[in-house]
């Protein structure tokens, strides 16, 4: 079986247009101007951090002794103390944790 050549050719000549079209974009693609990347502007605001005490009531330390009840009336003592010091201890919590949330707004973070 004989082959024609205008099979050949025409194959010849598809794959020379589909390289030409490769050659062309490479081509045009590297001819189109970039966008230039800018780093965003950095603004330095001066500034003075200032830290401030805490009242002294509001770093007591919450301990209580622990007493080993011999009666219910002890036990009942010693839970009474015991509230009373979680009470105590949750109070100054609750507050340092709104001079936080005051201090934040202050400073508007």
């Amino acid at each position: 079986m004989h082959r024609s050549s205008g099979s050949i050719g025409t194959h010849c000549s598809r794959l020379t247009a589909l390289l030409g079209m490769v050659v062309v974009s490479l081509a045009l693609s590297a001819c189109t101007p970039t966008s230039k990347v800018t780093a965003p502007e950095v603004i330095e605001i001066p500034g003075e951090t200032k830290y401030l005490d805490l009242p002294a009531e509001m770093t007591r330390r919450c301990l209580i002794s622990i007493e080993k009840p011999t009666t219910n009336g002890g036990l009942k003592r010693q839970w009474d103390r015991l509230q009373a010091a979680l009470v105590r201890c949750d109070g100054q919590i609750q507050e340092i944790l709104r001079l936080q949330d005051v201090s934040r707004e202050t400073i508007g973070e």
